[in-house]
């Protein structure tokens, strides 16, 4: 019975042993390995430098630089037709012609070549209407040369003025037989005087422009001026009458000579 009695308990060790091992009820349970010490927090991220601020815009711009010149029309086309020196030109101021705006006042010097001559001014008549004609002439040479031009005119005869120098009473009358009397001056009536005058390029609405010269202030033709032109330029010379608009109408002859 002894014997019988330590099977059981054997068999009941066992069967303890053995239900332990299939649902942990009885002897306690392994002990469940130790979690792994947690990790430490990230440190968090530098935050993104600020972005520099944009430059702020500059203020409205400064005055432009210096706006470009607008000259007035010019007589003449850039193409227009040229003239050759020598030339003998028989032309006329007729009312139909265009004006020019003011006259030169007359200094008594006549332009020569290679000599530049002084602007004149138009102090005489600044606004008044004056009637012209032009021409543009042209050296195509590889040389500078000079051309000479004679302006002649007066279709009525001319007003003899008698200067008095007999010591007579008509020292300011118009006389016909003053240059008998040995005081004569000859003299143009003002309405049939003409002048002229040369330009690179000529503006009739502003003289001042590209001026070259002009015959001074001889007042009976022929009235001459020298006028130096560059190798291969065009110069523009201009006729025009002294009397305002619609006077001055009349024939005259222009020639262009060289050495």
């Amino acid at each position: 019975m002894k014997h019988l009695t330590a099977l059981v308990v054997t068999m009941a060790v066992g069967a303890i042993f053995a239900c332990s091992d299939d649902d942990g009820d009885g002897n306690p349970a392994n002990t469940a390995g130790r979690g792994g010490t947690a990790g430490a927090g990230g440190s968090a991220g530098t935050g993104g430098a600020g972005g520099t601020a944009g430059r702020a815009g500059s203020g409205g711009g400064g005055a432009g630089g210096t706006p470009p010149v607008v000259l007035p029309d010019p007589a003449l086309p850039p193409n227009a037709p040229t003239l050759a020196c020598p030339q003998v030109i028989n032309g006329a101021i007729e009312a139909s012609d265009d004006t020019q705006t003011g006259r030169y006042s007359r200094d008594g010097a006549s332009s020569v070549c290679g000599v530049a001559k002084t602007y004149p001014d138009t102090a005489a008549d600044p606004t008044g209407g004056h009637l012209y004609d032009v021409y543009r002439f042209a050296n195509p040479s590889a040389a500078p040369a000079c051309f000479t031009f004679t302006l002649t005119y007066g279709g009525a005869p001319p007003v003899v003025v008698d200067a008095g120098l007999d010591g007579g009473a008509d020292a300011a009358v118009e006389s016909p037989d003053a240059a008998a009397d040995g005081g004569g001056v000859v003299v143009v009536p003002t309405e049939l005087q003409k002048f002229l005058a040369a330009f690179n390029t000529f503006y009739p609405t502003d003289l001042s422009l590209e001026y070259l010269g002009d015959v001074g202030g001889t007042l009976t033709p022929p009235q001459t001026m020298g006028i130096t032109v560059p190798a291969g330029e065009t110069i523009d010379v201009v006729v025009y009458a002294v009397a305002n608009a619609p006077a001055g109408v009349d024939s005259y002859t222009l020639s262009c000579s060289t050495p």
